[in-house]
């Protein structure tokens, strides 16, 4: 192959062809953003307009909770989306946006899937039949976790637990070291409640081994404050 016809600099094949793949998966979850919300229609017009045992679908709480799930996860995950794309197009950059795109794309399937899925149960046998699309979303969104990357594979590429704790601690202006001062003070609000209810309580021989947890929770609270450690974050803190 001639030079005049390289793409690109040598060597960076692989990296061009990330570049386009970041696009890509935001795209996926674009798409799925769609046949989620077709799938949830199809559910809620199966449900108003089937009848069984005398009543409509609708009026099952099986039928309820399946269309208040689909709902609920779509809202989510259709913000998400909106809110990666925000982010490709402020920064211009997808290795800035790598780790929200890995994230995305993890949920894409997943989100098709459960949607699609309660659908067929809505619309039973039919469902199961290519008179509906149903069928070809369920068998789509196992093919979305394999495309462009499996699953396992941007799971692996989100940060792990340490660089996520960092990253929080950056973006709110606190240091790691504060999360000590923070989980003491969560132990003494614990304890202050539990006291208060037992004190409500007090008298009643049944509630005797839960006025056994309260003491515990603050001697164990009365401990940690009065720790080295806790001293030294607490004096920073002031």
């Amino acid at each position: 192959m001639p030079a005049a016809s390289l793409l690109g600099g040598e060597g960076q094949a692989f990296a061009i062809s990330q570049t386009r793949l970041g696009g890509g998966r935001i795209h996926h979850a674009m798409r799925t953003v769609g046949q989620a919300r077709k799938a949830l229609d199809m559910m809620v017009e199966r449900a108003l307009s089937r009848t069984t045992q005398g009543s409509p679908l609708a009026d099952k709480q099986s039928a309820q909770n399946y269309i208040a799930d689909s709902y609920a996860e779509l809202t989510q995950f259709r913000l998400f989306v909106l809110y990666v794309a925000w982010r490709i197009d402020k920064l211009k950059d997808y290795r800035a946006v790598r780790h929200d795109i890995a994230a995305i794309k993890v949920l894409t399937p997943k989100v098709l899937h459960d949607i699609a899925q309660r659908s067929i149960q809505v619309h039973g046998a039919l469902a199961t039949t290519n008179e509906l699309p149903l069928g070809e979303m369920f068998s789509g969104s196992m093919i979305l976790g394999l495309a462009d990357g499996p699953s396992e594979v941007h799971l692996a590429g989100m940060p792990p637990k340490s660089k996520l704790l960092q990253f929080y601690a950056e973006r709110s202006g606190r240091q790691l070291d504060d999360f000590d001062y923070y989980i003491v003070l969560a132990r003494w609000k614990l304890a202050i409640v539990l006291e208060q209810g037992y004190q409500r309580a007090a008298g009643d021989p049944k509630l005797e081994e839960f006025g056994g947890y309260v003491l515990k929770y603050m001697r164990e609270a009365a401990e940690t404050a009065e720790s080295s450690d806790y001293a030294a974050v607490s004096d920073s803190r002031r």
